[in-house]
């Protein structure tokens, strides 16, 4: 049991991770920024349709739609996606940026709580909602940029090795 646990703490991070992966290699395969920005929405919005509906469906078994508090992994990502969709026109650097600063700065908002909650209340949910997922965004945005040097790893390995034989 404790490994499985375990296991499934590296599933979401790299789900995340291959999130802004995926966008750099569609870009790096040919796909205009407005394509890409276009697929990453819909994308998007299909993902937290998913997480409204059948994810949360499998895990309540019933259909009670008042409460919105279950939103997770499934549900960042497509909001993840929605957010580099809007940010994919500008320079790889600011987004690295704005990306790393998110994951700097997300306990800052540890002290803020919502009065809003959705459906029955339950803590955690409102405003901490959106800024314990911060992080989550951010490796979206922080991995998108970094895939360029990732690419460019790839070559200086082939590079060194073929430089042994």
């Amino acid at each position: 049991m404790f490994f499985t646990r375990w296991i499934t703490h590296f599933c979401a991070p790299v789900f995340v991770f291959l999130a802004g992966t995926g966008a750099y290699l569609q870009l790096a395969r040919g796909k205009s920024k407005r394509e890409l920005s276009r697929f990453l929405v819909t994308r998007g919005i299909w993902l937290i349709v998913l997480e409204l509906t059948i994810v949360k469906l499998g895990v309540f078994f019933h259909p009670d739609y008042r409460f919105l508090g279950f939103l997770q992994v499934i549900w960042v990502i497509g909001v993840s996606m929605i957010v580099l969709a809007a940010l994919i026109y500008l320079p790889k650097s600011v987004i690295a940026a704005l990306g790393l600063s998110m994951i700097a700065q997300h306990n800052l908002f540890d002290i803020l709580r919502s009065p809003l909650t959705f459906g029955q209340p339950m803590p955690g949910i409102g405003f901490n909602l959106v800024v314990v997922y911060l992080a989550w965004i951010a490796g979206v945005l922080l991995l998108y940029p970094l895939c360029r040097w990732f690419a460019g790893v790839k070559q200086r390995r082939r590079d060194w090795w073929l430089s042994y034989l």
